[in-house]
């Protein structure tokens, strides 16, 4: 998931790549904004009949989204949107049972803080304006887990798969490089597994956080 404007509003998308889903509008749980100085701004998350836009009250140079996926198993026959008791009680063989969140922001216009984190449980801080990238260039970037550095986790760009081998990966202090390809809307995507230990639903904590901003 994550967020760009279209057709002059500022919406949440879920989807893979170029492939955009309906989804119900509840899932998306909380909406964040800051404006240029990154002072908090007022934000509406607006309800459509398959989707969300978000509404900042005033000019937002920053704005973030949480998306509450859910509850999913994976089958034999595929993922179900159920939790791993209902599983069980219609006797479905369990590969593995996850709970989904999508953290994601967007990066609208210049801020003065636009390398602090905003409290998304996994985010990706630029450490240079993303504003200011032109094609060609390499972004630094810096991924957090609840506030803190997190190593290891795959740094995907326009929706590529995260399977991928050739991806750059966060160092130990979090940090890694993207490099910018063609103008137009940058998506940078990260997910992580952490597993649960107090859940009766669900195994793992999948949570997948996005970055996005356009590149002139």
């Amino acid at each position: 998931g994550w967020i760009e404007k279209r057709n002059g509003e500022l919406v949440f998308v879920y989807g893979h790549g170029e492939k955009h889903d309906p989804y119900k509008p509840e899932y998306v749980k909380e909406a964040t904004a800051v404006d240029a100085a990154g002072a908090p701004v007022a934000i509406e998350i607006v309800k459509h009949k398959d989707y969300v836009s978000l509404a900042p009250k005033k000019n937002a140079a920053i704005v973030t989204a949480l998306f509450d996926n859910g509850y999913w198993v994976k089958t034999p026959d595929g993922w179900k949107n159920i939790g791993k008791r209902q599983a069980q009680k219609d006797k479905l063989s369990i590969v593995r049972a996850d709970l989904s969140r999508k953290c994601s922001k967007a990066i609208l216009a210049p801020c003065a803080t636009f390398n602090k984190p905003l409290g998304l449980s996994l985010e990706i801080v630029p450490e240079k304006d993303p504003i200011t990238a032109k094609p060609g260039d390499a972004l630094p970037i810096k991924v957090l887990l609840r506030g803190k550095p997190v190593e290891g986790l795959a740094i995907s760009l326009g929706g590529q798969h995260s399977d991928s081998k050739d991806l750059p990966k966060t160092d130990k202090e979090g940090k890694a490089s993207v490099a910018i390809g063609k103008r137009g809307l940058q998506l940078i995507t990260i997910d992580h597994m952490l597993p649960l230990t107090d859940d009766p639903d669900a195994d793992f904590l999948y949570i997948t956080s996005s970055l996005t901003f356009e590149v002139k």
